[in-house]
This record gives C-alpha cells, structure tokens and sequence, in this order.
C-alpha cells in the first residue's frame, strides 16, 4: 500500500510523535516527522482532553514541516483499554467476532455497546486434540475514540485507524530484520519493554502475537531527575543528561519481574529469551546493564533496524521514539 500520503500519530502525556513513510519494497522509508512536547492539559492516559488546542498544536507542526498527509492513522495506549485473553473453539474469523462478544460481556463488567472491540488469534488449533484457540482481546471505549475521530475532522484529514500500542509492537516485530547489527528471529520469544514518561508497557510477543501485555504504572518519570519534566518544547532537549534515582529503577524493575514472574508461570515451556527496550525513555545510561543483571536475560535498546529505510544519523532517533507509528503503518 502507498503509505505516503499517511499520517501515522502517537499522541503521548508527555510528547507527541507523528511519521510520514513510503514502502520501499525494503521496509519504510522515512520521509518526514514530527516530534514535540504534548501541551500540558491536552492528553493524558491515552485520552484526548483539550482537542482544539491540540489540533492546533499538530496543525503548526504540520505546516511548518510541509507535511500535507490527507490520512491518518492513531497509535494510543491506555489504561481505560481492557485487554484481556480467552480460550475459545476454533473457528472461523466471523464466528469467533460473535463468540467475543458473548465471552466480553460475560467476563467483564462493561456495556459492549460503549467499547470498540478488537482481537487477535495468538494460538491456534489445528487438529482435533488441539481444538481450541487463543485469543487476545482489547476493548477500547467510544468515548476515546470519539475524541480522535474529532481531532482528524479539525486537521481535515481522513481517520483510517486508532489502533493500540501492543499491536503495533508484534507488527513491527513479526519481521525477519536486522537490529542493532545482528539477525532478529521473530521466532524467538521476545520482551518488548516500551518505556513512556508515565507509564511503561511490556509486551512478550512471537512469531508476531502478543504472548502477554501488561501496562506498568510506572514509567521515565518516576525513576528520572526533574530535568526529564522541564518546561520545554524539544523533547529531546529533556531527555539530556538526566540522573537516575536507583532506588526509583529498582521499585520499577520489581514491577517489571512481577509481570515476567506471572507470565512465565502461566508459560513454562516458552520463556523470554532477549528484552528490546524502546520508548521515549528507553535511551538511559545503564538501564539495560539494570534489567539484564535483575532479570537475568540479555536486554539492549533498539538503536537500529532494516526495516527502516533511513540515515544512520537519524535512526536512533526513530527506534526511541517512531515505533509504535511504523508498527501503525505495518499493521496495515
């Protein structure tokens, strides 16, 4: 599909991330993107609050980098999101969708007809023995999809998508790549640790399925001096030689454990073998040193990928902060 007159937006707390990029039969190739400081009081916990300030906010930045996308795209996280997993007969696509329903309604305490319901098979049955299928489910509610739908109709531009960020995460990893030099096999059993100012989401995904998702209540803010908060518009400016509470990271890493702990209870045959950490706040001086050390599995930044189609000089960059936006358009 030609991806260049998208708009692929990430609209964070803390920064807003928008991608504009062109299949080149290689991976994407990076036309152009923006990158700014979110303004204080128009989104929070993946929800928009402040849409017209917000809109013009994303329309200067637009026009200031000649960005004239007619589409758009959303990648959001939330906490208000409900994921959830289920076990259920394998059938076909169209009839598991309704057996969702009834299985949504009958788990969770949620009127159906107030959430947007998405899902994807992670494992499925093939054979008589193996009848059964399972399925990861996220429910978004209208309510916040409402709120995009209303921010693409002041920017003028044509909403295909509000997807959410562990989808976009398998997506972008469920490709034989390159990263950081060395052969990705999404066959192995893989950590995502997507680390945001407020919050931090692990994703444990293979062979392009999300294996587990869990969002972190805690994220760069919390294990960050002040300077990771200052007042300004360059988020990259804010993320400049920050010091790091160690006691902070240890509170966030017996988090991480916790989530690990339970999926490998619930996993025993398929444990993690490496942790990728990306995010806004991925790029922290000895984090991955932290996390190997702790959890005792090999962990890195993702500082380089083939699927992107960019200068060296920018790709770090790109891996920080654009993931979630390229899996966006992947996922396509």
């Amino acid at each position: 599909m030609n991806t260049t007159d998208i708009l692929s937006l990430d609209i964070g707390s803390f920064s807003t991330k928008g991608i504009i990029c062109r299949d080149s039969g290689k991976g994407l190739k990076v036309i152009k993107k923006i990158l700014f400081r979110t303004p204080d009081g128009t989104a929070a916990n993946g929800n928009l609050i402040d849409v017209p300030t917000l809109s013009a906010t994303i329309r200067d930045h637009l026009i200031k980098n000649a960005i004239s996308a007619k589409k758009v795209v959303f990648s959001i996280t939330s906490s208000d999101i409900i994921t959830r997993e289920f076990t259920l007969p394998t059938k076909k696509t169209s009839e598991i969708k309704q057996m969702i329903g009834f299985e949504v309604e009958k788990a969770l305490p949620i009127q159906m007809d107030q959430y947007i319901i998405e899902f994807f098979i992670i494992q499925s049955g093939k054979n008589k023995s193996e009848n059964s299928s399972r399925i990861f489910v996220a429910a978004t509610p209208k309510e916040i999809v409402e709120k995009y739908w209303q921010l693409a109709e002041m920017l003028k531009l044509q909403p295909l998508v509000l997807t959410i960020h562990a989808c976009n995460i398998a997506a972008f990893f469920n490709e034989k790549q390159i990263i950081n030099g060395r052969e990705f096999d999404p066959v192995k059993t893989t950590a995502i640790l997507d680390i945001g100012h407020v919050y931090t989401e692990c994703n444990i995904i293979k062979n392009g399925n999300i294996l587990f998702h869990r969002t972190i209540q805690l994220g760069g803010k919390n294990f960050l001096s002040e300077a990771r908060s200052a007042n300004t518009s360059d988020v990259a400016a804010a993320q400049d030689a920050v010091d790091v509470d160690e006691i902070k990271v240890g509170i966030w890493l017996q988090e991480i454990q916790r989530g690990m702990r339970y999926y490998s209870s619930m996993n025993t045959g398929n444990p993690v073998e490496n942790i990728i950490l990306t995010g806004g706040c991925s790029d922290i001086k000895m984090l991955p040193s932290y996390i190997s050390d702790s959890l005792e599995i090999p962990a890195e930044v993702l500082t380089a990928s083939s699927i992107i189609q960019e200068s060296e000089k920018t790709m770090r960059d790109t891996c920080q902060y654009f993931i979630n936006t390229l899996g966006a358009l992947i996922k396509k």
